[in-house]
C-alpha cells in the first residue's frame, strides 16, 4: 500500500534495524525519506529458537521497539518482500513514533507461528553476536549464497 506520494512506509523491528542490512537489501535510501525511533503497540520481538534473528509475536500489553522509515520507493518494496521471503506478510498497522504520533506503516508479520525462545531480541546484542554471521548466511555480504539461501540465518 502506497500513500498518495507513490511512497510507502513501513516499521522494521528486527534485522532490518540495522543500518548495514537496510543498506545491503534497499540500496540507498532516497533523499527525503525518514527514519524514526517508533514502537508497535501488542507485540513484542523474540528471537527464533536455533535461529539467528528475530520474529515479532502479538503480545497484549507491551510494545515492540523499531523504527519506521518512510519515503521508500515501490522497487524498494519489492525488495523487501524478497528479503522477508514467503513465511511473511505485509500488513499495515498503526505505529507509535517517538514523538507519540500514530502513523500508519507497513509491517512484515509472520505467516504461521514461529517458535521463539524466552530470549528477548534486541538490536545491540544482534550486532555484537549474530550480525556478522547473519551477514553471511543470509546472503547480504557472500556473493556465492543468494539472498534467502540459508534459511537458518533468516
Amino acid at each position: 500500500m502506497a500513500g498518495r506520494d507513490g511512497t510507502h512506509c513501513f516499521f522494521f523491528y528486527g534485522t532490518l534495524i540495522d543500518p548495514d542490512v537496510r543498506r545491503l537489501v534497499l540500496g540507498a535510501v532516497p533523499e527525503g525519506a525518514e527514519i524514526q525511533p517508533a514502537w508497535l503497540p501488542g507485540f513484542t520481538v523474540r528471537y527464533v529458537l536455533r535461529a539467528r534473528y528475530p520474529a515479532i509475536m502479538r503480545k497484549p500489553g507491551v510494545r515492540a521497539p523499531g523504527l519506521a522509515v518512510s519515503g521508500l520507493s515501490t522497487a524498494q518494496a519489492k525488495l523487501l518482500d524478497r528479503y522477508e521471503g514467503d513465511g511473511y506478510r505485509r500488513e499495515t498497522r498503526l505505529v507509535r513514533l517517538s514523538d507519540r504520533r500514530q502513523i500508519a506503516a507497513q509491517v512484515y508479520l509472520p505467516k504461521a507461528k514461529l517458535r521463539t525462545g524466552p530470549r528477548l531480541w534486541s538490536h545491540e546484542s544482534w550486532r555484537r553476536r549474530d550480525k556478522d554471521y547473519f551477514l553471511w548466511a543470509s546472503g547480504l555480504t557472500n556473493p556465492r549464497r543468494r539472498l534467502g539461501a540459508d534459511s537458518r540465518a533468516r
